[in-house]
């Protein structure tokens, strides 16, 4: 599923502090992308593995 975010603009340092995120159907996340990042563009992660603390 993906939903779109919105966190303050300082966290990530973008313009509009909004986030794309992919996730499973049990809303762990899998993928992000977070647009116009001030200074680098857009940042892409997909994440490979989880571990419990």
């Amino acid at each position: 599923m993906l939903h779109n975010i919105i966190v303050p603009k300082e966290i990530f340092k973008t313009e509009t502090g909004e986030l794309m995120v992919w996730t499973s159907k049990h809303y762990v996340p899998i993928e992000t992308i977070i647009e116009n990042r001030i200074l680098m563009g857009d940042l892409h992660a997909r994440f490979t593995h989880r571990e419990a603390h």
